[in-house]
C-alpha cells in the first residue's frame, strides 16, 4: 500500500536494501486527541471531494494535520491529498478492505510514464511482525486497536523488490479509524538512497458519520533530498493516493481525476 500506501513514484529501476532498518517509528501526540482535519462538504456516492499535491510550500496556509499523527513537518517535501465521501458499508468493512493486503494486487492506476491505466501492485502479503520473510493472513478488523503494528510487503510495478511497511493504528474509536503506513526499508537506486525508513507516509482518517456516510481523507508525504527530489513526479505521486482511495471507498477507477 501503499498503501500504500503507497508512495513511491520513479520510473526508474531500482532496488531496497534487503534489511528493514531497526529506526522504530516516530511516536505521536498520544495525549492528544485525532481528529480528521478539515475538509468541504462532503457529497455522497463516493465522489471525490478534493485532491491536491504538490511541495509542502504549495499546500494552503490553512492546511494542517493533528498532531496525532505524528509526521516531523519539517521533513516534508512533497505532500498529495485526496478526500472523498462514500456510503458503500462501515468502519468494519473499510478495517476488512485495509486488512485484505492479499487483495491489494491488481490495484489500478494511471501512469504518468506510460500515459495508460496499468496495474500498481502486482504483489502483496502481510508478514509477520520480526519475521518478515514469513507470510501470515490477512489482518482482521480486530486487530486494528489503537497502537498495534501490522506490517506487510508489497510489489510496486516499477521495482524489482518488494517494500516492506508498517501500518500503525494511531486511533480507533466507534466513529473514526486513524492508520500511518511508512516504509521499513531502505529505497535505493544501484548505490545510492532514495529514502530512508519513515521517509514515506500515508495517513488515512476515515470517519462515519450519524447519516451513514463515510469520509475519508488520505494524506501521503514524502522526505526527498538529492537525486531522490531530482526524479520525484508529483503527478505520480497523487495518483498513487488515488489508487488507494479507490481501493478502499470501491469507487470505480475511470471515474477518478488521474493526473496526466
Amino acid at each position: 500500500m501503499w498503501l500504500i500506501y503507497a508512495a513511491l513514484l520513479f520510473a526508474c529501476s531500482a532496488y531496497l536494501d534487503a534489511s528493514p532498518a531497526a529506526t522504530p517509528l516516530r511516536e505521536g501526540n498520544s495525549t492528544a486527541a485525532c481528529e480528521a482535519p478539515s475538509s468541504p462538504s462532503a457529497t455522497l456516492g463516493g465522489s471525490v471531494l478534493s485532491v491536491m499535491s504538490g511541495t509542502i510550500s504549495q499546500m494552503p496556509n490553512t492546511w494542517s494535520l493533528p498532531p496525532c499523527i505524528g509526521w516531523d513537518m519539517r521533513r516534508v517535501t512533497s505532500v498529495a491529498v485526496v478526500v472523498g465521501a462514500f456510503t458503500e458499508g462501515d468502519l468494519v468493512s473499510v478495517l476488512r478492505k485495509l486488512g485484505a493486503i492479499s487483495s491489494y494486487p491488481g490495484t489500478r492506476y494511471w501512469s504518468v510514464t506510460d500515459g495508460h491505466m496499468e496495474t500498481l501492485i502486482t504483489d502483496a502479503f502481510a508478514v509477520v511482525p520480526a519475521q518478515f520473510d514469513k507470510k501470515r493472513p490477512d489482518f482482521l478488523p480486530t486487530e486494528f486497536k489503537t497502537g498495534n503494528d501490522l506490517v506487510f510487503s508489497e510489489q510496486d510495478n516499477r521495482l524489482p523488490n518488494p517494500t516492506l511497511y508498517r501500518m500503525r493504528v494511531v486511533q480507533r474509536s466507534l466513529n473514526l479509524i486513524v492508520v500511518d503506513i511508512s516504509n521499513i526499508n531502505v529505497v535505493k537506486r544501484l548505490l545510492l538512497t532514495l529514502f530512508e525508513p519513515e521517509d514515506l507516509h500515508t495517513a488515512l482518517f476515515i470517519s462515519s458519520s450519524s447519516d451513514g456516510s463515510l469520509t475519508c481523507y488520505a494524506v501521503s508525504e514524502l522526505h526527498t533530498s538529492g537525486l531522490s527530489r531530482i526524479l520525484g513526479n508529483p503527478r505520480s505521486h497523487l495518483n498513487r493516493l488515488l489508487a488507494l482511495y479507490a481501493h478502499i471507498t470501491g469507487i470505480d477507477v475511470t471515474t477518478l481525476p488521474w493526473a496526466k
